[in-house]
């Protein structure tokens, strides 16, 4: 094709567009009509990310006129005992106020620094959103700054988080409340004094809580993972008592209080069964399973309540003790588990009982009774 059309002359053909491109046809056309030649430019951009003020900068920024609330939060052991505590800077007041706030259960120290932030936003919506003065937050915790502007994943702080997100939309945009990170332990006097507070907070919540403290034994503990006895009893300690808002570990704690059960019917239970068989039980243990009311919590259907009850949500519990459909199902169980624990009434058994079994009972049968439990889930 080109040696075809190579000889051709300008007079003959403006430009050949048989297989040139747009763009070569373009640069052949601008250069007949002497459009000026454009050249790249040389010079080297970066992509530089939005300045943020450094501690000293914001401290030079404060006129005498701003609010200036310090936030801060104190967990000891971590997770453990906490609180959260406020020093409000207002000019207006003859001194600085300073607000404790205990944590009840046991927490976590990023926990305790998101509710200061939580108690310092309140703060302000009661007392200042019709100021005209400047208010500022300053906070020495990088965590909560970044994920309350979405820079970070809050992980499992999310619903704290968004709760203090859902507080500054709350907030006119005549006067929007600064918040700002700054460096901590770096002799500011208003943060030196909100860490002074948050543990007395920490202290006082404590203090009221004397049932937390457990004296758990070396020997407690069926220790089957060789972890460091001190971190067993931590992490006991934390799953017992901990406040959990979205009540995530709720169904769990109903068949596995503590980790010395957990454990034990690791040990006793779960290693004996198949695969299929272990995944149904921790399904059953969770509630993570195929029932309306798991579907609708993760938006797979439209209601959580169960097709042949009317508003009664379809449960772990419902479905094993009380739903009129599978009555022919229980029965069958039932009757099954009847024949390997004999001395015991099935129908007057927990549901604790009927999903785990009875440490009461010999491994051999308690192990019968759960392998029959993936029986009824398949059969369904």
């Amino acid at each position: 094709m080109w040696e075809k059309h190579k000889m051709t002359t300008s007079s003959n053909y403006i430009s050949w567009t048989g297989k040139l491109s747009t763009l070569s046809r373009g640069c052949i056309h601008a250069t007949e009509f002497n459009v000026p030649e454009v050249k790249p430019d040389l010079q080297i951009h970066y992509a530089t990310p939005p300045i943020e003020p450094t501690t000293d900068q914001i401290l030079l920024s404060l006129t005498n006129d701003c609010v200036v609330i310090y936030c801060d939060g104190s967990a000891f052991p971590n997770p453990g005992f906490g609180g959260a505590g406020l020093v409000v800077q207002d000019p207006s007041q003859p001194q600085w106020k300073e607000l404790e706030f205990p944590i009840n259960g046991i927490t976590a120290n990023y926990k305790c620094e998101i509710e200061a932030m939580k108690q310092a936003l309140i703060y302000i919506h009661t007392n200042y959103t019709q100021a005209e003065n400047r208010v500022i937050i300053l906070c020495d915790c990088k965590f909560v700054i970044n994920t309350l502007m979405n820079k970070w994943n809050p992980e499992d702080y999310k619903y704290e988080i968004e709760e203090c997100q859902r507080i500054l939309k709350t907030f006119n945009n005549k006067n929007v409340t600064e918040i700002y990170w700054i460096k901590g332990h770096s002799e500011i006097p208003g943060n030196h004094i909100a860490d002074i507070v948050a543990k007395r907070a920490r202290i006082n919540a404590e203090l009221k809580q004397p049932e937390l403290h457990q004296d758990i034994g070396k020997t407690t503990f069926i220790n089957c993972h060789g972890l460091n006895t001190s971190f067993m009893t931590e992490w006991n300690r934390h799953w017992i008592n901990e406040g959990n808002e979205t009540a995530i570990h709720r169904i769990p704690k109903t068949f596995l209080p503590d980790l010395k059960e957990a454990q034990a019917f690791e040990r006793t239970v779960l290693h004996r069964l198949s695969v299929s068989e272990r995944r149904v039980i921790c399904r059953m243990i969770t509630g993570k399973v195929g029932l309306n009311k798991y579907l609708y919590k993760i938006q797979k259907i439209e209601t959580p309540f169960c097709e042949w009850c009317e508003n009664e949500p379809e449960t772990i519990e419902h479905f094993l003790k009380n739903c009129p459909n599978y009555t022919q199902l229980r029965e069958r169980w039932w009757t099954n588990v009847q024949r390997l624990i004999p001395d015991h009434a099935v129908s007057s058994l927990s549901l604790k009982d009927l999903v785990i079994g009875n440490r009461s009972w010999k491994p051999e049968t308690r192990v019968a009774v759960v392998k029959e439990n993936s029986i009824i889930y398949y059969q369904n």
